[in-house]
């Protein structure tokens, strides 16, 4: 990610960010973009503790293995209490899994992340 810049906007432009009590919603992609969105956001002033991460996407591999999206997703968040929804890859039956957590996923997301390229965009949600 070569510039903070639209996250730092969507961070102080959005006057709800701080004052409303609703959790903020954030789609996470996988791939290395967003741990790099995340590591830079960690240390912003962010009410961490009413942010949930949303995962659409994640490989199917053991709690913890390097080529899961979540451990990673995890290590750049470091000590920020976000709460992070993580996909159920390990469950024996994927199908009924996918079917149980699409209906966690909120109706609306307040960031969406899309990792495109080698300049990934991360947008607030209109």
């Amino acid at each position: 990610m070569r510039s903070p810049a639209p996250l730092r906007r969507w961070l102080h432009g959005w006057p709800g960010l701080r004052s409303s009590p609703r959790p903020i919603h954030v789609r996470c992609q996988r791939g290395h973009t967003p741990w790099a969105m995340f590591a830079r956001l960690s240390h912003e002033h962010v009410p961490w503790e009413r942010v949930a991460v949303f995962q659409v996407d994640e490989r199917v591999a053991p709690d913890g293995d390097p080529d899961r999206n979540l451990t990673h997703l995890r290590e750049s968040l470091g000590a920020a209490p976000a709460e992070v929804i993580a996909m159920p890859v390990n469950d024996a039956d994927l199908d009924a899994a996918a079917a149980a957590y699409g209906p966690s996923l909120p109706e609306r997301f307040d960031l969406v992340h899309l990792g495109l390229g080698p300049d990934p965009i991360a947008v607030p949600a209109p």
